[in-house]
């Protein structure tokens, strides 16, 4: 599924994507029970679309403070329209804080640090959770190999700088500059 064709660019990628997510079902109404199409009192069943969403942010020094937060306004406002609950990861070598955003209000400062880039302390901490979609901003420079497999959610790789490829060997998910 990798995709280095920069066809659409990656807000508008979110916005297809964030319409196909289906998170169980709710009762409703307005629709008829499929088993039992004849019987009125029962109710039908419809998705219930809440979007989880893990934002990872590379803050080794790779993405300037501007760039990210122009990327996560874009991100809360392509997804305000639906249900769905955001969670930012600060990373380098390892998870440095992790916390929920509602709006742009909720965004932190991020932290001070220099150093490398591993990809998978986010991808050990997403696959223990129900996440539908992984963002995740970065330069691109990191480990060549995941030490974990990622998990049946949707990846999307934004790349800022000149670089326009991931350092994994085994590439997945869609790449976006």
């Amino acid at each position: 599924m990798n995709s280095n064709s920069n066809k659409i660019s990656w807000n508008l990628y979110l916005k297809k994507l964030m319409g196909t997510l289906e998170k169980g079902r709710k009762k409703t109404i307005m629709r008829r029970n499929r088993r039992q199409p004849n019987r009125l009192d029962l109710r039908g069943e419809i998705s219930n679309h809440i979007a989880k969403i893990v934002v990872a942010i590379d803050i080794s020094g790779s993405i300037s403070d501007e760039e990210f937060n122009v990327a996560i306004n874009e991100v809360i406002n392509i997804v305000k329209n639906y249900k769905y609950e955001i969670k930012i990861i600060e990373c380098d070598t390892k998870i440095r804080r992790i916390y929920k955003a509602k709006n742009s209000k909720d965004i932190k400062a991020r932290l001070n640090t220099r150093g490398g880039t591993r990809f998978s302390p986010v991808f050990k901490y997403v696959n223990n959770t129900d996440t539908n979609v992984l963002i995740y901003f970065t330069d691109g420079k990191g480990e060549v190999e995941l030490e974990v497999k990622p998990g049946k959610y949707k990846t999307l790789w934004i790349i800022s700088g000149k670089a326009n490829e991931v350092s994994l060997r085994n590439k997945f998910g869609v790449i976006k500059n």
